[in-house]
C-alpha cells in the first residue's frame, strides 16, 4: 500500500505555537506524532484525529466548507445523537428472584462449592464457599446472601449476585438464578 501524501493544511501549522496558553489548537493533523499545539483567536480547542476522519473532512472542504464548520456540524450531530440514545425507553422488568439455597435444591450448585470476585483495582482476589444453608462464609464472616458476603470484603455495597462468579461453572450467580428461573 502507497503511503498518500499529506494536504498543504495537515504538514505546516498555521498558527505560532503557543504551549503556555489555556486554549490551543492546531490544524487537523493525521496522528499524535504530527499534532502540534497552537494559538488562534475564538476559544478553540485541540483536536487530534485519525488518517481516515481527516481524508474524510479533507473531501468536505474540497467541497466549500471549513474545517471548523465541519468538525461543529459533527460534534452537534454527535451530541445529538447521544441525547436521544439516552432518552429512556419502556423495558419490561425481569423478575429474578431467588435464593443460594433454591440453587442448591435446583442442583445448580452442591454446597461447599467455592466462589470468587476479582477487585480489580486492588488486585485482590476474594474467595467464599457455599454451605448446606445457603450462606456464604468468607474470610471475613457469614454473609447471609451473596451481597451482604461480598460487602463485608469490599467495605461497599455490591450486587454479590452480578459479581461473585461460581468457580465450577464460570457463571456468575445471577446467571445460574436466571438459568433457575428459565427451568422452572
Amino acid at each position: 500500500m502507497t503511503q498518500q501524501p499529506q494536504p498543504e493544511w495537515a504538514r505546516q501549522p498555521q498558527w505560532a505555537p503557543q504551549p503556555h496558553t489555556p486554549q490551543h489548537t492546531a490544524p487537523l493533523a493525521y496522528d499524535q506524532t504530527q499534532a502540534q499545539p497552537a494559538q488562534r483567536a475564538g476559544g478553540s480547542m485541540w483536536v487530534e484525529i485519525e488518517r481516515n476522519l481527516a481524508e474524510a473532512i479533507e473531501e468536505q472542504i474540497l467541497r466549500g466548507e471549513s474545517r471548523e464548520r465541519i468538525v461543529q456540524r459533527l460534534l452537534l450531530e454527535a451530541l445529538r445523537g447521544r441525547a436521544a440514545a439516552s432518552i429512556p425507553t419502556a423495558r419490561a422488568r425481569v423478575d429474578v428472584s431467588g435464593t443460594l439455597k433454591q440453587l442448591l435444591d435446583a442442583g445448580l450448585i452442591a454446597e461447599d462449592d467455592e466462589i470468587r470476585y476479582t477487585e480489580v483495582r486492588r488486585g485482590t482476589v476474594h474467595v467464599g464457599r457455599i454451605d448446606a444453608a445457603g450462606l456464604v462464609h468468607t474470610d471475613k464472616g457469614v454473609g447471609t446472601s451473596p451481597s451482604t458476603a461480598l460487602r463485608q470484603l469490599v467495605n461497599y455495597s455490591m450486587n454479590g449476585w452480578k459479581y461473585w462468579t461460581h468457580v465450577a461453572t464460570g457463571k456468575t450467580l445471577a446467571e445460574l438464578r436466571a438459568q433457575m428461573g428459565s427451568q422452572q
